[in-house]
């Protein structure tokens, strides 16, 4: 069984990413969030992804970051 989404240690996590979300579009459409410690971390494309996640990992090792796309303008004009 798959551990869920959010949980009671990423909910800081989860609230910083919708605290922060008008600002990630309007400044890093496109490109990816790594959010730790209810602070964001790192902000990169996709192709980093992989690296920015082992490197906040290891300045958060008891804590599982959340990782999420941030959408562009057109993906949330296709969402409404």
């Amino acid at each position: 069984m798959k551990k869920p989404f959010v949980t009671l240690k990423n909910g800081r996590n989860h609230r910083c990413f919708t605290r922060n979300f008008n600002r990630l579009v309007t400044r890093a459409a496109g490109q990816w969030v790594v959010i730790a410690g209810g602070q964001i971390v790192q902000i990169g494309p996709k192709r980093t992804l992989k690296r920015m996640v082992e490197r906040v990992k290891a300045q958060h090792p008891d804590e599982t970051p959340l990782v999420a796309p941030i959408p562009t303008d057109q993906d949330l004009q296709c969402i409404l």
